[in-house]
């Protein structure tokens, strides 16, 4: 049991998770990099019950960061888009409602009519 949101975690089923990166993999190749910003690159993972989508950078001291844009989380058949905090927590983003199609949540993301996804 996740105390944070009251769910349990577990695996995305095969075939959702499949779906799922086809979209977020074409949706990676498709918006990055951003102009002028050749030493990023969007990526996602998965673990558990959601997929995080992160920018990646390189510096120019050779370091490298992975920042976290979003997560999608999947539970009885649905998904749900959470933000990250300014101290990496995972909130419920609350102007979405869960839907069985991801990608109306990651259109969410690109539109970000809050600025709390930081992809423009």
């Amino acid at each position: 049991m996740d105390c944070r949101d009251g769910s349990v975690d577990m695996a995305i089923p095969d075939d959702i998770r499949t779906s799922a990166e086809t979209i977020l993999l074409g949706f990676c190749q498709r918006s990055w990099p951003r102009q002028g910003s050749v030493r990023s690159v969007l990526t996602f993972s998965v673990r558990g019950d959601g997929i995080t989508l992160s920018e990646k950078t390189a510096t120019d001291w050779g370091r490298n960061g992975t920042f976290p844009i979003a997560r999608f989380k999947y539970a009885d058949g649905l998904w749900s888009l959470w933000q990250a905090d300014r101290n990496g927590k995972w909130l419920a983003y609350m102007d979405a409602q869960p839907s069985a199609n991801l990608t109306l949540l990651l259109q969410v993301v690109v539109d970000d009519p809050f600025g709390v996804f930081g992809l423009r």
